[in-house]
């Protein structure tokens, strides 16, 4: 039996969230420049999960555990609404939101309004 798949899926501002961490480190350190990646590794420390693991949700490739997504935005010192916002997913063909019922496989969805196969794609 197919597994059940959701009608929408998660996208996150994280990447937004570095870079402006990223600038707000050189304006206060006087031009001294901080590199993502150590970013990336202390977002990761803190969280308890490898700098990887934060790349890959960063870059919208893995979707985060609720606990993580929490500490992420413990992190950040806001809510986690705040970076993760939930999205329906809709059909590239006619934007209609994807009613969940037909499907070729996971990673190619029917749509219900126009019938037309798509890919589920993250904005």
């Amino acid at each position: 039996m197919a597994k059940t798949m959701l009608t929408y899926t998660t996208v996150n501002n994280l990447g937004e969230r570095i870079q402006k961490m990223q600038r707000d480190h050189i304006l206060r350190s006087r031009g001294e420049t901080i590199l993502i990646g150590k970013i990336l590794e202390d977002i990761g420390k803190y969280c308890g999960v490898g700098s990887d693991a934060i790349d890959k949700v960063k870059m919208h490739i893995n979707q985060p555990s609720l606990p993580l997504a929490m500490k992420i935005a413990e992190y950040f010192k806001c809510r986690p609404d705040e970076i993760f916002t939930l999205v329906p997913i809709r059909c590239s063909h006619c934007g209609a939101e994807w009613d969940g019922a037909n499907r070729e496989t996971t990673k190619r969805l029917i749509c219900g309004s126009c019938k037309q196969v798509f890919e589920p794609t993250m904005n």
